[in-house]
Order: structure tokens, then C-alpha cells, then sequence
């Protein structure tokens, strides 16, 4: 896979590549999401319910610590997952205070009527190989989702006024073809409920 197509995959997927694994240990925060069924919720300071339709079903919440760019995050992630689709949720508090959690510089979209920041769609093309090492990916394997293409994949993103809080919603398609990618992402944010809550 070619530094330029890694880059791009990992940035959609919040993986960035300069990232030190920490242990989900003794600073790590609890568990940010909650997962049932079809549904998951995030519980930390920004308050989403994010539901599918029954076909799909929730993964186990996993969580973690990371460093990304130089700071500490505590990730929660879950998924909704069918055989042909994944929504992926991650639900992240930024560990030191920093503010590190800023995407005011990507453009503003909607989903569910829901305002959220937004990266460019794509479609990507990934083997097995391209995955192996790439621990969002890994997950999404294990947990019954193997992210291999051509996958139509879309990001929403949204944070805190203080950007020490966000919430990542990524939206995943298996398609025929990468000019269809468009069309199937449209489909699946049409299924897709978002909900803020605020207690």
C-alpha cells in the first residue's frame, strides 16, 4: 500500500501512524459509550444516541488510551454493524486539557439534521494485508466487519467548545464500484438516526 493511499485511510479512520499505544489503565477514564442492540450512546460531555435499524447489530464497547499529535486521548469505540455496512462511533476526551480536539477548520455538513464537521468521502481499497497493524481496522475485523474494498467511507465529527471532548461518527459501505460510493453513502446516513441529548 503506498504512503500516500496509508496516509489518507488512516486519517478517514482516526488512525494516525505517529500514535503510541498506552495502557487503558490507571489515568484512562471509564468507558465513554454505551452499546445495545441497534443503538449506541456516548456518555461523556457531548450526549449523542446514534440508532439503525434492527438488521443492524451493536459490537462491544472497547476503550483505550492513545497519544495522538503528542497528547493523550481516552477513546471509547463501538459499532453498528450489518454484513454490507458499519457505522463506527468513537467517543474521546482529550487526557491533558490541551484543547487538542479541534476540527473548526473542516467544513460544516449535517447528518440527521444533526450539525457535525466533516472530512471528504472516498472509496477505499484495502486487503487484509492493508490492514494488519491498523488497530480501528483490526477491531472492525474482529468485531465482524472486515473494512476490506471498495468501501464507501464518510466522517462526521464534533467536539466541545473547549475541544476537549468529540465524538467521530464514520460511516462505512461495501459497494460494486467506487462511482456508486456516493449514492450508498447517501443511503445508509438516510437509515441513520442522531440524536443529542442533553441530561
Amino acid at each position: 500500500m503506498n504512503f500516500a493511499r496509508r496516509t489518507a485511510t488512516i486519517s478517514f479512520l482516526m488512525l494516525l501512524a505517529a500514535c503510541n499505544v498506552l495502557p487503558f489503565g490507571n489515568a484512562a477514564a471509564p468507558p465513554f459509550l454505551e452499546a445495545d442492540r441497534h443503538q449506541i450512546r456516548s456518555t461523556h460531555a457531548l450526549r449523542y444516541r446514534i440508532t439503525l435499524p434492527d438488521r443492524f447489530r451493536a459490537t462491544a464497547v472497547d476503550s483505550r488510551r492513545d497519544r495522538f499529535n503528542g497528547h493523550p486521548f481516552d477513546i471509547s469505540r463501538a459499532a453498528l454493524i450489518d454484513d454490507n455496512a458499519a457505522v463506527m462511533i468513537h467517543a474521546e476526551v482529550v487526557a491533558d486539557g490541551s484543547g487538542a480536539s479541534n476540527y473548526d477548520d473542516l467544513p460544516l455538513a449535517t447528518l440527521d439534521d444533526q450539525p457535525f464537521r466533516t472530512r471528504p468521502s472516498s472509496c477505499q481499497q484495502l486487503s487484509d494485508a492493508d490492514i494488519a497493524g491498523e488497530s480501528d481496522l483490526e477491531w472492525l475485523t474482529a468485531s465482524g466487519f472486515s473494512p476490506t474494498g471498495p468501501l464507501a467511507v464518510a466522517q462526521y465529527l464534533a467536539s466541545t467548545p473547549d475541544h476537549n471532548a468529540e465524538i467521530v461518527i464514520t460511516l462505512m459501505v461495501r459497494v460494486d464500484h467506487c462511482p456508486d460510493a456516493a449514492a450508498a453513502l447517501a443511503g445508509l446516513a438516510e437509515k441513520l438516526l442522531v440524536d443529542r441529548r442533553e441530561e
